[in-house]
Order: C-alpha cells, then sequence, then structure tokens
C-alpha cells in the first residue's frame, strides 16, 4: 500500500517537473521575444530618423533650386 502511494507521489512530482519544464521554456521564448521586438522598435526608430534626414534634404534641397 504504501509502494503504491509512494509511486502516486512520484507520478504527481513527475507532472510538477514537467510543468516547471514547460513554464521555464515559455519563460525564455517570452524574454527571446521581448529581445527581438526592442531590437525591431531600435531599427524602426533608426530607419525613421534616417528618413527625416533624407526628406530634410530633399525639401532643402527643393527650395535651393
Amino acid at each position: 500500500m504504501l509502494r503504491l502511494q509512494l509511486e502516486e507521489n512520484k507520478g504527481i512530482l513527475g507532472q510538477f517537473a514537467k510543468v516547471r519544464k514547460i513554464k521555464r521554456a515559455f519563460e525564455l521564448k517570452r524574454k527571446e521575444l521581448q529581445y527581438r521586438r526592442s531590437k525591431l522598435k531600435k531599427m524602426c526608430h533608426e530607419n525613421s530618423k534616417e528618413m527625416a534626414n533624407c526628406l530634410q534634404l530633399a525639401a532643402n534641397q527643393m527650395q535651393v533650386d
């Protein structure tokens, strides 16, 4: 009887271990996605600055001509 109880507990503990692994995998994926998002945000911001500078140069050139 005690052995059966221990096997059941082992099964439950095994399930908890699986859940912890899954939670950890999701946490790592979330962090990876946050990193990628911030990287894309930075790239877009830099591209926006470049575009604004190009537009300003074009506007200045049009005023000169």
